[in-house]
């Protein structure tokens, strides 16, 4: 028989020996063949790192516009001196980009609603729409100031002092004075039946009572349905801290019809003859209509319109399988002490922050994503808000002139209650970008 142990050990060298020499070509064989198969090939390179809004800058004007007139809102080129003009993208260092700066502006309908163009030391309105409603003419005192510092045995320190620069103080200094302010004549031509949201900040200087905001269908009538108000029509705002210092920021709304014709929004007691004579410190009164659109808005009527026919829209439902960025910059002409070197234009205030919207046309239906980005101190320099999506988007173009892809940016929170509804205010944005990610 004899031993088989070596034949075996060698035939088992030989075969290890011959695997070892033909796994290169084995292996080369197998790359040809997944080559000549396509199996290897990157289908998306056209896509990585391409933005696919190259069609859509923000200089396209005929792409990115207003979802309201220009009454309500800016989208335009900053001019003034110390405001941020353009951001230079550095993503490739050898090859920096420059783009554009624009503003993104919901406007305040109330003019000089902060009071920065009246003059410190003033004791009268120049603005016909305030008025003050007196039981004896003349009682009544009025002071606009950059350092109210004293009032009567009061002396206010720190934020109550100044409020934002140039405030308002007004002393009833007689039971039941009111300061009232005329809607109608304020807003002129804007003034219609609408949804409104005001809002105001103050620092109650009268020691006990509550100090109170309600509508008027003129300057002696009592409006007394008023929607979110108390049942009679007027906000009480008993909270209000009895240690005179304290800002109360306030934000409520009213709707405006034939039922509700409000025309007056009153300052201090709803009844003359109330035994109360409010003293406060009133400043940056805005108003804006709550039931508008208040965005800059691009629309994609076609997959292929964001970035052309050889990069079109493609499929793609999981979160992330697009990233949308914009940056963002604080609007130094909204600082109102000045501190960021530019000089303050009036009535005009900081966001609250940034919402995005996404809408897109997709298999089965139209899905949406929306996020608020609240204002930081980071935005005091250029700063990138990152947004990942995912669309399941139609194959085909529609047919019915729905569009495949909406992007909107909001400069408040339209995303839920927990800044109190929208507000006025103006930011910067730049360079929107769309990004792929397969």
């Amino acid at each position: 028989m004899g031993s088989t142990g070596p034949m075996r050990y060698t035939f088992g060298m030989r075969r290890l020996v011959w695997l070892v020499l033909m796994f290169p070509l084995l292996l080369s064989s197998c790359t040809e063949i997944a080559h000549f198969l396509g199996l290897d090939k990157d289908y998306f390179a056209d896509y990585r790192g391409k933005n696919l809004l190259a069609n859509y800058p923000f200089e396209s004007a005929d792409k990115w516009k207003l979802t309201t007139t220009t009454s309500y809102m800016s989208w335009e080129l900053p001019t003034e001196a110390g405001v941020v003009k353009s951001f230079l993208d550095t993503t490739d260092p050898a090859n920096p980009v420059t783009y554009p700066a624009y503003r993104l502006e919901i406007k305040n309908l109330i003019p000089d609603g902060d009071f920065e163009e009246e003059a410190d030391g003033d004791t009268s309105f120049k603005r016909s729409f305030w008025a003050l409603r007196e039981s004896s003419p003349g009682t009544s005192k009025i002071l606009f100031g950059t350092a109210l510092k004293t009032l009567g045995s009061v002396t206010l320190t720190g934020e109550a002092r100044t409020m934002d620069h140039r405030a308002l103080w007004w002393d009833a200094n007689a039971s039941g004075n009111q300061l009232q302010l005329s809607l109608d004549q304020a807003l002129g031509s804007l003034w219609q039946p609408s949804a409104y949201r005001v809002r105001f900040d103050f620092i109650n200087l009268t020691i006990g009572p509550s100090f109170d905001l309600f509508l008027m269908a003129n300057s002696t009538d009592l409006l007394a349905s008023v929607v979110d108000a108390q049942g009679d029509g007027r906000w009480y705002f008993t909270d209000t801290p009895t240690d005179q210092v304290t800002r109360i920021k306030v934000s409520r709304t009213f709707t405006v019809d034939s039922t509700k014709p409000a025309r007056v929004l009153n300052f201090g007691p709803s009844n003359p003859s109330d035994t109360i004579a409010n003293k406060a410190i009133i400043d940056n009164i805005r108003l804006l209509q709550s039931d508008k659109d208040l965005g800059v808005m691009a629309t994609f009527p076609s997959l292929s319109s964001a970035a052309g026919a050889s990069l079109p829209l493609l499929p793609g439902s999981d979160v992330g399988a697009y990233t949308l960025k914009v940056r963002v910059c604080d609007d130094a002409s909204a600082d109102q002490f000045g501190a960021s070197g530019a000089s303050h234009a009036p009535n005009r205030f900081y966001p609250q922050g940034l919402t995005v919207v996404l809408k897109a046309k997709v298999k089965s239906k139209t899905a949406s994503y929306s996020k608020f980005f609240p204002r930081t101190a980071q935005w005091s320099s250029w700063t990138t808000l990152e947004l990942p999506v995912g669309f399941d988007f139609v194959t085909t173009d529609p047919t019915d002139g729905t569009p495949v892809l909406t992007i909107e940016f909001i400069p408040a929170n339209s995303v839920d209650n927990t800044l109190e509804g929208l507000d006025v205010g103006s930011l910067l944005l730049a360079h929107p970008t769309l990004v792929f990610n397969p």
